[in-house]
């Protein structure tokens, strides 16, 4: 029986030949079973072929013949993998297990991905693209890129513009100009017709701020260079001389906050520099001798002089030393010539080799002072103060911040005494 179907079937074929039919006439009732279908129903050839599943026309699988396609007017499940050697397109939503395309694929609805995508080639972006998350090794996009989170494992190349409308955030350095040209590298703050940008300027090699920058916690560096000759401190403007001043010139403010270059002058003391009054700072004491014998004290007079006073019981006379040493001032420059140093002394007698002083000068060089008015120092007369004048103590050698010494030898006999008040040292310094 079923040889007889086969043969009548192949009977009709042959006998169709190459006859072009509008609509096929063969209506059969029975199941018909064959090895092969060569052509199905070659119509015309200007005509769709169709087969339709039941009664209705709304299913059909039928050859579009100006379309060069098959067409199925209703879903089609594929419980298999799905294989396109050409192009796929797809204008209504597409489901299922897996999807593989060896081709182009041409989406023009929209594409939903419920669980992960992965890339294992490149990804290219021409148009605007919104996502929630992607993770990539490599993305690059030519359009606007937009969405929840961006997350690239690998390098971002954005040919455009990075628009990010939260808080743009990286979790190590962020390079720009990576690709190391002439250009400035600018970072531009606000979107308005004069925004304020950071620049690097890279002739210069430095880095420009476009407007005022406030520090709150401490600048420091190795060098500060300011272009503008106007410097603000605190609520003080200081306006800068123009050039470089002359050696040993110091800058001079006009009150006004006008910066100039002046010149040092030498300005000379009133004579009174440095006093010293009993007991002398840094002062030491010491007898010539083992012989030696008196006593040394100290007191004040009612014109409230601080003294020393030297006394012996020897009716021969006695010597005793103070040494005082002293520091010339850092800005010194000379002494006084006609009253170098002066001496406040008194006696209770009129001859000098009873009661009287002498004094010696070492200058910072240790060496001894040609000084003169400097010998057997006595009162002008019983019991007042006199004030003696050590002259030529400028042929010395004095260096700012040494020190020098100042050597009293007090001498005195019996029945008398020789007292020292204080020492004024009357130098010149330097004074703007």
């Amino acid at each position: 029986m079923m040889l007889a179907v086969v043969t009548s079937v192949t009977f009709m074929f042959l006998i169709m030949g190459e006859t072009a039919h509008a609509a096929s006439s063969w209506n059969p009732t029975l199941l018909v079973n064959t090895e092969s279908f060569q052509t199905i129903d070659a119509g015309d050839a200007t005509t769709n072929i169709e087969l339709r599943f039941g009664d209705g026309a709304a299913s059909r699988l039928f050859y579009d013949i100006t379309g060069t396609r098959f067409i199925f007017t209703k879903p089609l499940v594929v419980q298999g993998n799905l294989t396109a050697t050409g192009s796929l397109s797809v204008k209504k939503a597409i489901s299922g297990g897996t999807l593989r395309i060896d081709g182009g694929g041409d989406i023009w609805g929209t594409l939903g991905v419920s669980g992960a995508t992965v890339l294992k080639s490149t990804l290219n972006v021409t148009g605007n693209t919104t996502v929630g998350t992607i993770t990539a090794t490599t993305l690059k996009t030519r359009g606007a890129l937009s969405g929840t989170t961006l997350h690239t494992d690998g390098n971002a190349d954005i040919w455009g513009n990075l628009s990010a409308t939260g808080s743009l955030r990286t979790k190590s350095g962020a390079t720009i100009n990576a690709d190391n040209d002439t250009n400035d590298a600018i970072l531009q703050f606000g979107n308005t017709t004069a925004p304020q940008t950071l620049k690097f300027m890279n002739a210069r090699q430095r880095f420009l701020f476009s407007k005022d920058v406030s520090v709150i916690g401490t600048l420091s560096g190795s060098s500060l260079t300011v272009d503008n000759r106007t410097t603000t401190f605190g609520t003080t403007a200081y306006t800068w001389p123009s050039a470089q001043g002359a050696a040993s010139t110091y800058l001079k403010n006009d009150g006004a906050g006008g910066l100039s270059w002046s010149t040092v002058t030498v300005g000379s003391s009133s004579g009174n520099i440095l006093s010293l009054s009993p007991q002398y700072s840094n002062a030491v004491y010491f007898a010539s001798g083992s012989t030696t014998v008196g006593t040394l004290t100290y007191a004040s007079s009612g014109a409230l002089d601080n003294y020393y006073r030297w006394t012996t019981t020897r009716s021969t006379a006695q010597d005793y030393w103070i040494s005082v040493r002293v520091q010339v001032p850092k800005n010194f420059t000379h002494f006084e010539t006609a009253s170098g140093i002066q001496l406040r002394l008194r006696t209770n007698t009129l001859v000098p080799t009873d009661n009287n002083v002498t004094v010696r000068l070492i200058d910072t060089a240790n060496a001894s002072v040609a000084i003169t008015n400097n010998v057997n120092l006595s009162g002008s007369y019983v019991g007042a103060w006199r004030t003696n004048s050590i002259r030529n103590v400028t042929a010395g050698t004095y260096t700012p911040g040494g020190y020098i010494t100042l050597l009293m030898k007090l001498v005195s006999k019996a029945a008398g005494y020789i007292d020292v008040g204080s020492v004024k040292f009357n130098w010149s310094t330097t004074t703007p």
